[in-house]
């Protein structure tokens, strides 16, 4: 039983550590049109592998925070238009597609 308990604490204990080293950063940026350089109005920038998304506002600019991971791969995608992946990291906060 003695044991048992420690080997639970020990699982406890990994987790708990884990986490803390687990980053979160923010990725901010403005999505315009290649065309005529208009901003895009509710572009889709989703993080891959999560439920977390946000869409771009009247001006074309975002802000996505991503948690507990050093990196991660957004994808945009709009209407009518050719969706694209960006790998970004805490040292890329800003990302004008």
């Amino acid at each position: 039983m003695k044991k048992e308990s420690f080997l639970f604490f020990s699982l406890v204990l990994m987790v708990n550590v884990q986490s803390l080293f687990a980053q979160s950063f923010s990725v901010r940026g403005k999505v315009m049109s290649a065309e005529d350089n208009e901003p895009l109005i509710g572009v889709s920038i989703l993080q891959e592998g999560s439920g977390n998304g946000v869409i771009t506002d009247i001006d074309g600019n975002y802000n996505i925070e991503i948690k507990g991971v050093a990196q991660a791969t957004l994808t945009f995608s709009y209407i009518g238009m050719q969706s694209q992946q960006h790998t970004v990291t805490a040292a890329t906060p800003t990302l004008d597609v």
